[in-house]
């Protein structure tokens, strides 16, 4: 459901998110940076006396609780409380953090175990990209325990699949997402939020991959008006990297989508991923067809339970083609055009995305 803003009130209630969230993009696109400077001189200078791997692990909790927690999570809340004056109680709802069904869970944690081969071919096409203009690609070298450490497997999953999945889905599609939608239609607020995501990850070499899978969350996210399916497919979606990363260092091929990867003749590459991401979008397809039945569902028995259809009416297709699925602050559209004063932190956190992006790919090209 989408109207245009007539009421005054409405109208600065609505401003004032829109301000709300270029602050919170800007303060996540500062904060980034500002933790990976702060990160990068705690290894040179305070943590150089320790091993190669307490060193990373070390440095690994500092970054990400910084980030995750700090930056993406106190960040967005402070700005909630102090700047749109909302009761604690209520963060998550603005946040669009809403229940869904068990099955649609269950799906979505299919569609994040599809999510790395989605990923892997937009990574696969750009990696071409990079290298026929002369870029040479980062070298993966995972750092870990010598002896696999069950508690380093922990440690791994907590920093990289469960913080992201809670941390990063509250940041991008919370109130950022609700503030964007309100001032650009559903495709276009799809693409800039995976530009966002993308972008938001300020290094060159995740930016594609980041920013296409950013515009598949965003998508879904908008379809079910809830970032609960997102938190899943982002933490499965993590935590096969984890697993994966694992794997490759402790030679559990078995274990391994790059091993399973690399195991594929060149010729059978592409046609393989672009199979695994048509069950990819297939996953997507069936847990929004899932979801939208269980709104309707959830509706019709209240209006059924409420006299207000009769029970008869419900062998009719029509009565469920009818229904309107609203919920939460993505279920009602209100249409907002932002002045150049409402945008200046956009462009700044803009700004400072972008920049640190392009270091580091002038980095690699020198």
């Amino acid at each position: 459901m989408e109207k245009i803003l007539d009421n005054p009130e409405m109208l600065l209630a609505r401003q004032k998110l829109v301000r709300a969230t270029g602050i919170i993009l800007f303060i996540g696109a500062c904060g980034l940076a500002l933790t990976r400077v702060v990160s990068a001189l705690l290894s040179q200078y305070v943590f150089n006396n320790l091993d190669e791997v307490t060193e990373t692990i070390v440095s690994d909790v500092i970054f990400t609780s910084l980030v995750q927690v700090v930056v993406l999570l106190i960040g967005p809340f402070l700005v909630y409380k102090l700047y749109l004056k909302g009761e604690t109680k209520n963060f998550l709802k603005i946040s669009n953090v809403r229940p869904v069904s068990l099955g649609v869970c269950l799906i979505a944690v299919v569609v994040g175990l599809l999510a790395p081969v989605f990923s892997m071919l937009i990574n696969y096409c750009t990696n071409l990209l990079f290298i026929s203009i002369g870029v040479s690609l980062p070298s993966s070298s995972t750092i870990l325990p010598e002896k696999f450490n069950v508690w380093v497997l922990i440690l791994n999953i907590v920093l990289t699949a469960v913080l992201p999945g809670i941390c990063e889905e509250i940041f991008n599609r919370g109130i950022v997402l609700t503030g964007v939608r309100s001032m650009l239609p559903q495709w276009l607020t799809i693409l800039v939020g995976g530009l966002i995501f993308g972008l938001f990850h300020q290094y060159i070499f995740q930016y594609f991959y980041t920013g296409a899978f950013g515009m598949v969350i965003v998508f879904i996210s908008l379809k079910t008006k809830s970032i609960v399916p997102a938190m899943i497919i982002h933490f499965t979606n993590n935590l096969i990297s984890v697993i994966g990363e694992f794997a490759l260092f402790y030679s559990w091929d078995f274990m391994s989508l790059q091993s399973i990867i690399a195991s594929i003749e060149t010729t059978y590459l592409i046609p393989a991923l672009v199979i695994g991401v048509g069950a990819f979008v297939l996953a997507i397809f069936l847990l929004l067809k899932c979801d939208k039945a269980d709104k309707h569902n959830q509706i019709i028995d209240k209006l059924v339970k409420e006299g207000k259809i009769p029970q008869d009416a419900l062998k009719s297709k029509n009565v469920k083609a009818g229904i309107a699925v609203v919920g939460g602050p993505l279920g009602e559209v209100v249409y907002y055009k932002p002045t150049i004063k409402d945008l200046v932190f956009y462009y700044g956190a803009l700004a400072v995305s972008l920049l640190s992006t392009l270091f580091t790919l002038f980095w690699y090209m020198l």
